[in-house]
């Protein structure tokens, strides 16, 4: 009986985890629509932690998306090599690059 209750209980949990998720991305896609959905995404939010984000696509085409971000009054920008996977996201200042990884 205590395995079926405990079972029961970390399900839920994940339950809630996977639900609580899910509330996160669709509002991530109601703040940047179509750039919540970019591989990119995720790592731009992790690496630059603001209260407030404007994307702007300066290109994209079949080597390379270059994203210009604001994020709060600082200005980045994050450069997406499709053939290699590999991002690069530059602060626009004096921090300079700030990663530079390939993803997926």
């Amino acid at each position: 009986m205590l395995i079926v209750f405990s079972a029961a209980t970390i399900l839920s949990a994940c339950g809630n985890s996977a639900d609580a998720e899910k509330e996160v991305i669709e509002a991530q896609f109601e703040l940047h629509g179509d750039y919540a959905n970019l591989p990119e995404y995720q790592y731009i939010l992790e690496e630059i932690e603001a209260d407030q984000y404007n994307f702007n696509t300066v290109s994209d085409n079949d080597d390379k998306r270059v994203i210009t971000i604001q994020a709060d009054r600082e200005n980045y920008r994050s450069i997406y090599v499709h053939k290699t996977s590999r991002l690069i996201i530059q602060h626009e200042g004096n921090q300079g690059e700030i990663f530079n990884e390939e993803i997926d």
